[in-house]
């Protein structure tokens, strides 16, 4: 056989190769039931299958934070927020939505900011907001903000407002920089190595959930958890 020959059928076999591995990697994309070889393992279809927190690690993170929605909840979601993360501004309309659909849902804000220099700044500003009784109003700006400007911040409020606000970032005395430092204490405790992350009703949400499975969750947790008497 001349070499002529020899490397023709050469090139036919790696092209016979090369089709069948295509073939191979096709029927495991398109296959039904097929898996990803690069998928980590599924979240829990329930709600109650969430791992659960120590019931007193549950009471601390339930006495802190921005609470938003139901006084007496039946549901509690615990979010860590950071407001340099960006998944944290995908998920927020969710996180709104639920609150508007849930009447008995409570969702408690805490600060774990650690992406960008944007978020500790922004967080000192949030926690003085709440100290004035506006915290919602200013979260949303803050989560639509690309930058911390305090004049736009602050446009439509009041002279008193933007005085107070100064006097809490800047004052000699101000109890800001340890509420921040306590929520990013805790966060570390209860294993937060990321933003978004959620607990719900004493459970962990796993990292990286969608909007769909969210708001299933919080759906079994409402069913499932006893109305407060």
């Amino acid at each position: 056989m001349t070499t002529e020959r020899l490397q023709l059928l050469f090139s036919g076999i790696l092209a016979g190769c090369a089709l069948i591995v295509t073939t191979a990697v096709l029927y495991r994309l398109v296959a039904p039931g097929a898996s990803s070889p690069t998928t980590g393992p599924p979240f829990p279809e329930h709600w109650q299958e969430l791992p659960a927190l120590p019931d007193t690690l549950w009471q601390v993170l339930q006495q802190g934070g921005h609470p938003v929605g139901a006084v007496s909840p039946r549901a509690t979601l615990v979010a860590f927020f950071d407001y340099g993360c960006s998944g944290c501004r995908q998920i927020h309309p969710t996180l709104e939505a639920l609150v508007r659909t849930y009447p008995t849902l409570q969702l408690r804000y805490r600060h774990y900011p650690f992406v960008t220099s944007y978020s500790s700044g922004a967080a000192r500003i949030a926690l003085c907001a709440a100290q004035q009784g506006w915290f919602e109003t200013m979260h949303r700006r803050l989560l639509e903000a690309q930058r911390l400007d305090l004049e736009s911040l602050l446009y439509d409020r009041p002279a008193r407002d933007r005085k107070a606000m100064e006097r809490c970032l800047y004052g000699w005395e101000t109890p800001i920089d340890t509420l921040l430092t306590r929520d990013i204490s805790l966060a570390r405790r209860v294993g937060v190595t990321g933003t978004p992350t959620f607990f719900l009703n004493g459970r962990r949400v796993p990292v990286g959930v969608s909007a769909d499975r969210l708001r299933r969750y919080v759906q079994q947790a409402l069913q499932h958890t006893p109305p407060t008497p």
